[in-house]
């Protein structure tokens, strides 16, 4: 382990190389018995968690972990943290490493919060004053109250998340593992972990987190994988990670399928036309509003000005009930708005061509934005999406003040000096005796 000082920013903080982790799958206790009694191991079913895999993460990364129930994000991030061997391979760590990996699975249960709080710090290389330092950190921050001076089996899932996240934050550590623990506890908590997480990774704190939420990785990561039955499927940044993941659900929704099911869909498309597709794009365009001049390179200012995606689509096919869908996703993957609205001029026909028009404002924080464009048909009460093109237009935003995700329409309303207390208190006794 060296020390942190040594590091600069994009430094290798932890590299993993050939890893994978196998777990033997029916291993009954006669079988164990009759091994260690005779000297011969049987041959055992064994399950790949982790595939053999390289991963270097970096200092002043915020890596996130996509992926279904399964996949392998929990074993890896076992690995990585050294709380599970490896199989095969090596992790090399470069500095110190806290983990919040499992709900309350590094307490010991019979002792309470403060014993389970000094216990990490020497298991942290703590002592003396800086362990007493750190323990009164994790106090304050767990807000654990009275409960922290008892024993943490009788402490709820959330209070157990709140020791363990407090934990982990109250000593420097080079980087930071967190698992889904921060899925647990009340919405107050969670929020103040979450706003903990953002103004350190703001000072170049280096974490790797799981969550089943993209918008939670594309918020806060700069990096995200996509592990799928133990294997890397994408390793790059959230948004690619976002579609990646989408793809994932979407061929295992698909795999669900009933056999009935299918074989009621292929019924269903015998009689039907083989058109390639139902919807072609044939042009979409940038326009200011105003007079609807073309935005070449869509390079915009956030401003007022109100700006239109306009798109021509050729059609192929009839759509009953057709319903239009605009969204703006921003470069971490997150959606910041989006409409859908059915046609009111009735069914589309095949052979025609559609110009459809979305107007907005764009009051966006400076960057770069994927518009989607999508059509379904509502038809027999069900949603079948017909078209769907995400980037259909790449917005830069090049100059404006705004930050965040949604504009709630924060405007400086007053600026001035504020007036004595003695003028405060003699306006205020004027209009009682008004009103007396």
């Amino acid at each position: 382990m060296s020390d942190y000082a040594a590091l600069s920013q994009g430094d290798v903080i932890l590299s993993a190389r050939g890893i994978s982790k196998l777990y033997e799958l029916d291993v009954k206790p006669s079988s164990i018995f009759l091994e260690r009694m005779t000297g011969l191991k049987g041959r055992r079913k064994l399950f790949p968690a982790l595939k053999q895999m390289d991963l270097d993460i970096r200092l002043g990364q915020c890596v996130g972990l996509l992926g279904r129930n399964g996949a392998g994000k929990s074993t890896l991030l076992g690995v990585l943290s050294g709380v599970t061997k490896p199989t095969t391979g090596t992790v090399t760590a470069f500095g110190r490493t806290a983990a919040l990996i499992g709900v309350g699975q590094s307490f010991n249960i019979d002792l309470t919060g403060r014993e389970n709080a000094r216990r990490f710090c020497r298991i942290q290389g703590l002592s003396g004053d800086d362990s007493k330092i750190a323990v009164q950190r994790i106090f304050e921050f767990s807000e654990l109250g009275g409960h922290f001076d008892m024993a943490v089996k009788t402490y709820s899932s959330g209070m157990k998340a709140r020791l363990n996240f407090s934990c982990a934050t109250s000593v420097k550590a080079d980087l930071i593992i967190v698992d889904e623990v921060l899925a647990v506890g009340d919405a107050e908590f969670r929020s103040k972990c979450y706003g903990h997480i953002e103004a350190s990774i703001a000072n170049g704190q280096t974490y790797i987190m799981v969550s089943h939420s993209p918008a939670i990785i594309g918020n806060y990561c700069d990096r995200a994988l996509v592990l799928d039955h133990g294997e890397v499927k994408f390793d790059g940044d959230p948004l690619g990670a976002m579609q990646a993941y989408d793809s994932l659900l979407n061929v295992a929704s698909r795999k669900r399928r009933s056999q009935e099911t299918l074989l009621a869909m292929r019924r269903r498309q015998a009689g039907e036309a083989s058109d390639p597709a139902a919807i072609e794009l044939n042009d979409v365009r940038l326009l200011r509003a105003a007079d609807r001049s073309v935005i070449d390179g869509h390079a915009i200012a956030a401003d007022e000005s109100p700006l239109i995606v306009s798109a021509e689509f050729g059609v192929r096919q009839n759509i009953e009930k057709p319903r239009i869908g605009c969204g703006i996703r921003n470069g971490k993957g997150i959606m910041v708005s989006a409409i859908g609205e059915g046609a009111s001029d009735g069914p589309w026909l095949a052979g025609e061509r559609r110009r459809i028009d979305f107007q907005f404002i764009p009051r966006l924080a400076v960057g770069a934005y994927l518009v989607r464009l999508s059509i379904s048909d509502l038809a027999e009460g069900e949603k079948k999406l017909l078209f769907d093109r995400e980037g259909a237009i790449e917005l830069h935003v090049v100059e404006g003040a705004r930050a965040g995700l949604v504009d709630v329409g924060f405007r400086l309303t007053s600026n001035a000096i504020a007036p004595a207390l003695q003028d405060d208190a003699e306006a205020t006794e004027q209009v009682a005796g008004q009103h007396g």
